[in-house]
């Protein structure tokens, strides 16, 4: 053959190379465009949700400085595991700021509160209960720690958001 003219039987080859070529690119792309969370991810995250059971299960009983523990624990795995905005990091904080509460520490339970009611007020999966709490509670450090003016002030604040959100029955 000459230079620049192929045969019909060599040109209907390279289209099938091409063609199984695309083919798989085009099988192999779901898999691309939807990486799946190693191993690794998911054992963190299940032993970020174990140590958050813990947590609660020592504040419940009283055990304070274990529930600070386990839920500091819980919230670097799922920081590390689900990221610094997942809604289960508010959880952690809210054990957090409880103990400390509990403790007398005001002012670390209001950090721990102020951050976990950022975090669920952002989260994906939000929730206005566990947002309504993390406020309640960080409203009950407000006036132990604070003049009773900013917490009447904040718990307003939120009571207008709130009915924003929800929709006010009057």
């Amino acid at each position: 053959y000459r230079h620049g003219i192929v045969k019909p039987h060599h040109a209907r080859a390279r289209i099938a190379r091409w063609g199984v070529a695309v083919s798989l690119l085009l099988m192999a792309a779901p898999s691309l465009a939807k990486p799946q969370p190693p191993a690794a991810a998911l054992d963190t995250t299940k032993k970020a949700n174990k140590s958050l059971n813990e947590a609660w299960a020592h504040l419940k009983a009283g055990r304070l400085d274990e529930a600070r523990k386990a839920a500091t624990v819980a919230r670097k795995r799922i920081t590390k595991a689900l990221g610094a905005k997942h809604g289960y990091l508010a959880d952690a904080l809210r054990i957090e700021g409880l103990a400390a509460q509990r403790q007398g520490d005001f002012k670390r339970a209001r950090r721990a509160l102020v951050r976990a009611l950022r975090i669920a007020e952002k989260a994906q999966e939000k929730s206005l209960a566990g947002e309504a709490q993390i406020a309640r509670e960080l409203a009950l450090v407000l006036s132990k720690s604070r003049p009773t003016g900013e917490a009447e002030a904040f718990v307003r604040e939120r009571l207008e958001r709130l009915e924003k959100r929800v929709g006010s029955d009057s």
